[in-house]
């Protein structure tokens, strides 16, 4: 009746037909790939995604990552643990107790018969809206309680006073990132879970000075990032390193935070772990606090490649949309970010010569106008539409594809040049890829 869809997530990913979708055809097999790491020591860096090994150099032919799929396959997990070296011998215990946990698990099952549908349904409901969990806020709240300051009281005054002004962001900013960014500002990581040591340090000069924070990150994003709202961010964190900027008596300058957040987008840091994200936020908050800023070894190498479709919930499409507005504002009034900021994903359109072809990028325009041709394109407003004469060649002899991939190659090399490249200088840092 209920959890069905999460145990058949779970089941999927330990016991998936690997053979049988690789022969049909299922080419995003590694999306849901993942694999235990025997060396890791916090639980939540166990488990890793192949693609966020990829992304991250990681070889998982090393006997260090155990494929969950071999899990229900004892043949497998016996090939595996034999394979592992003598000093490593402490993995074959723990690999034991891996799969252990899992085909031991015990669910509880209560079944509920009757012919009575309208009885069924209300004992699903009741099921699935009853169990509330206390939040985390409300739990502070409890605990940092005084006759002199009460913690849910001050966040809706102080929301009320600085975010008004701005009903996008008070809507979208949940207690959930005020909370993370009262954690920065007593010196505590936005994960800190001793909320009875968290109650002691929290008080209402606290409170206020994180939302007096958040009106500078939110009036520098607008004004700077052409960014209206919170979803419009590409990561969260993001948002949060600039608000710990704007509490901490050292500010960094302009072009720093935009660099940055050019930085961190293109090499997608806050897309991969948990532990990975905390190490780059807590990077930024040294180079913050210090002046310095380095790149961990552990941060990506690689660049985030250039997306296949534009989708605007995915962070490098964020990234893509703001370099074409870029390119396309040759006039000081910013009106092509500003058209991103409301338009999103429909900021772009496919042009009329290739509306019968499979969408991708390189078929994409920006454009204010409800359709676009290239036919009728001036050759005054080539260059900002990442075309030249090659290209033009290309459409010319309807040489599509590879009009397409010559376009998508120099998009991607004016981002690098425009917005990677010199924000690595700005920041003083190298990425040895």
């Amino acid at each position: 009746m209920d959890g069905l869809q999460r145990l058949t997530t779970i089941y999927s990913i330990v016991y998936h037909p690997r053979t049988d979708l690789s022969n049909s055809g299922f080419d995003q097999l590694n999306d849901y790939t993942v694999y235990y790491d025997l060396e890791a020591d916090e639980i939540e860096d166990k488990f890793i995604l192949e693609t966020q090994c990829e992304r991250l150099g990681i070889n998982t032919d090393n006997q260090r990552y155990f494929p969950i799929r071999f899990i229900f396959n004892s043949k497998e997990v016996m090939r595996f643990q034999r394979s592992i070296g003598d000093q490593n011998e402490k993995w074959i215990d723990e690999i034991d107790e891996l799969v252990s946990a899992f085909k031991n698990y015990k669910i509880p099952i209560v079944p509920l018969a009757s012919d009575d549908q309208q009885l069924a349904t209300k004992s699903f409901e009741r099921v699935n809206t009853r169990g509330e969990d206390m939040s985390e806020t409300h739990m502070l709240n409890a605990l940092s309680y005084t006759d002199k300051f009460e913690l849910l009281e001050r966040l809706e005054v102080n929301s009320e006073k600085y975010l008004a002004d701005d009903p996008l962001w008070k809507d979208g900013l949940d207690d959930e990132f005020i909370l993370m960014a009262m954690k920065l500002s007593v010196g505590k990581g936005p994960y800190f879970k001793r909320t009875d040591e968290l109650a002691k340090l929290i008080d209402q000069k606290q409170v206020e000075k994180v939302f007096r924070a958040i009106k500078a990150m939110i009036d520098f994003s607008i004004s700077n990032l052409f960014i209206e709202s919170p979803n419009a961010f590409p990561y969260k964190l993001q948002m949060l390193g600039i608000t710990y900027a704007f509490m901490s008596r050292r500010s960094l300058s302009v072009e720093q935070l935009k660099a940055w957040c050019n930085l961190t987008s293109y090499y997608g840091v806050f897309g991969l772990t948990g532990r990975v994200s905390e190490n780059a936020l807590n990077d930024f908050i040294h180079f913050v606090d210090s002046g310095r800023y380095e790149w961990s070894s552990n941060l990506p190498t690689k660049l985030l490649p250039i997306p296949e479709e534009v989708n605007y919930r995915s962070s490098r499409t964020k990234a893509l949309l703001f370099a074409m507005a870029e390119k396309m504002d040759v006039q000081p009034d910013s009106f092509y970010h500003k058209h991103v900021a409301r338009k999103k994903g429909r900021s772009v359109i496919v042009a009329d010569e290739f509306k019968e072809l499979k969408k991708r990028l390189g078929y994409l325009f920006m454009t204010n106008e409800k359709s676009f041709s290239l036919e009728n394109l001036p050759n005054s407003d080539l260059e900002k539409h990442f075309l030249n004469e090659d290209l033009t060649a290309l459409f010319k002899e309807k040489k599509f594809n590879e009009f397409a991939l010559k376009r998508e190659e120099l998009i991607f090399a004016w981002e690098i040049l425009n917005f990677v490249e010199p924000s690595k200088r700005l920041l003083n840092i190298e990425v040895k890829s």
